[in-house]
């Protein structure tokens, strides 16, 4: 059985009062977690949140402050005084209205030995707390201890109070359970797997993404073949004294028949032709001049760029070979470095 124990079964089997600060301090340096202890009534635990001003607990007090805790009235204490008697005891307020600093200054002015000061709002059980009690502006002129409590111990606090207003609750302050105002923290297990699932589904998402603009891309560059083969001119073909054939079926021209001629002035069958440059090739069969318009042709849709993306992304995104699967895994390592670092920042970073 521990200390704590021993001290709650010694209260409800009404041994000698004598015994009781005794036990409660040997219980308050064994529970690791001990920061507030209400004895009256016997005998509750709650964390408290010291603030960043005014007297520390663990400095000038090294073991407790003890004393009759009482409401402030108003209960905010953000009016010019408090009205109601608190020398000598630890007063109670509400969060809001005004900053910390300005409840503790008035809680000093009206003699409180020390000032708590309770959430307004509910807390979820195993919420950590986002709360810093710190000062706008100059608080150098505080010197009693202010700590910050949940709202639920607040909430006891004041029914007690209201139970019994001739025997306020009986509190002590402790200083080796203080609370640290953070926010929750990944474990190393947790961020790994949150890691691992965010990048891998944003990769896929972003292959993805890439094969599709692939598609596009590719698209619209057959398609401009397609057009730009159509506008080559056609010319009807007259039998010459020396018999002309076609370059690509190797067959001869008949009389009459209608040939699409390039830029170079080579001669083909038209429907020899449009499909080399459509599907395969957009240079002459016979020369490997350009037989298309630049605009169509990747090399003259990014001639003006030599350096950085525009010099090589054009290719990884409309190359020949079709390779679809070097072309998605080489845009997402680019689309993904930044992510990566973003991510790793998000869930390894300690939010204080």
């Amino acid at each position: 059985m521990s200390i704590f124990e021993h001290v709650f079964r010694l209260f409800h089997e009404r041994r000698p009062t004598t015994m009781k600060p005794t036990l409660l301090l040997l219980a308050l340096h064994a529970m690791a977690l001990t920061a507030l202890v209400i004895e009256r009534p016997c005998c509750t635990i709650a964390s408290h949140i010291p603030a960043h001003f005014g007297r520390n607990i663990s400095d000038d007090i090294p073991e407790l402050l003890h004393g009759e805790i009482v409401s402030a009235r108003p209960f905010d204490a953000c009016g010019d005084v408090i009205e109601n008697d608190v020398a000598g005891r630890i007063v109670l307020v509400v969060r809001g209205k005004c900053n910390f600093a300005y409840k503790a200054l008035q809680a000093q002015k009206a003699n409180a030995s020390a000032i708590v000061v309770m959430d307004d709002k509910p807390k979820v059980h195993d919420e950590v707390w986002g709360v810093h009690m710190i000062s706008d502006g100059n608080a150098s002129d505080i010197v009693i201890p202010s700590v910050f409590v949940a709202y639920q111990t607040g909430a006891a606090l004041l029914a007690q109070l209201q139970q019994d207003a001739n025997l306020p609750p009986l509190v002590t302050l402790n200083s080796t359970g203080q609370g640290v105002a953070t926010f929750r923290q990944h474990s190393i297990f947790e961020g790994i797997v949150l890691y691992v699932l965010s990048t891998s589904v944003m990769f896929v998402l972003l292959s993805a993404l890439c094969f599709v603009l692939s598609k596009i891309v590719a698209w619209y560059q057959q398609t401009a073949r397609t057009r730009a083969a159509r506008r080559l001119p056609l010319r009807q073909y007259h039998v010459k004294a020396d018999e002309d054939v076609c370059s690509i079926c190797l067959e001869s021209f008949d009389d009459g028949v209608w040939l699409k001629v390039l830029p170079c002035d080579h001669e083909f069958h038209q429907g020899c032709i449009d499909p080399w440059l459509q599907h395969r090739n957009g240079n002459c069969p016979l020369c490997k001049r350009e037989a298309l318009d630049g605009d169509v042709c990747v090399d003259g849709i990014w001639a003006n760029h030599h350096t950085g993306l525009g010099s090589w992304l054009p290719y990884i995104l409309v190359s020949n070979e079709n390779n679809y699967s070097v072309q998605m895994f080489l845009y997402g390592v680019i689309m993904m470095l930044p992510l990566l670092v973003a991510v790793a920042l998000g869930y390894f970073t300690v939010d204080l």
